[in-house]
């Protein structure tokens, strides 16, 4: 799949949130802004009938505001992005799934702040499985199993010196993503942009 970056990474939970949708009626990809939620339920989702919601686009969320219980509607599949924009239809997801309670009918993204709604615990308590989304392991943007934590416990003190470019206690990956990032910024100095101009009068 194709993102606005190049080609989609593979995700370590893309096959956690597949299983889950198995045997769970909701489930929901949690995480910060910019995590790759977005990316990752459309790869989940790619080769199943879908009804999809994107809730940062302003008329689908009225829509979403104003009648909840059809908005949710559907016997397909459901993805619903941003969930937290319309805390409302959680109560709408509710009395759809416990109408109909087959696994896999709705599958939610949601920033940190949706488990902090006042209404979720309540709401979908036995009928929704979380799954947590961290930003990309090293191992993911490499392409390579992840062993950074067993290399630590392995190693210890070692390991970060062994795999330092940029001083004692620097691993390559933490480096290497410093510099693309840099690399990408622009090259005018702070200097340029904030001087005063000179007067020539």
């Amino acid at each position: 799949m194709q993102t606005r970056f190049g080609p989609a990474k593979p995700r370590r939970a893309e096959a956690t949130v597949a299983e889950a949708l198995t045997d769970t009626r909701v489930v929901l990809v949690n995480g910060a802004r910019q995590s790759g939620k977005s990316t990752l339920v459309r790869l989940v989702a790619k080769d199943r009938d879908t009804e999809w919601r994107d809730l940062d686009v302003a008329l689908t969320r009225q829509s979403a505001m104003s009648d909840p219980d059809g908005f949710v509607e559907s016997v397909d599949l459901m993805v619903i992005d941003e969930i937290q924009r319309a805390p409302d239809l959680l109560l709408a997801i509710k009395a759809q799934v416990d109408v109909d309670p087959r696994p896999g009918r709705y599958l939610l993204t949601g920033s940190a702040r949706v488990l902090g709604l006042r209404a979720l615990p309540d709401t979908l308590v036995g009928r929704m499985e979380t799954i947590e989304l961290w930003p990309f392991s090293q191992g993911e943007i490499g392409g390579a199993p992840d062993g950074f934590i067993d290399a630590v416990f392995t190693t210890g003190t070692r390991y970060a010196t062994a795999h330092s470019n940029a001083g004692p206690t620097m691993p390559n990956g933490s480096s290497a993503a410093g510099f693309r990032r840099r690399s990408r910024e622009p090259t005018t100095s702070a200097g340029a942009v904030f001087s005063t101009p000179t007067s020539t009068t």
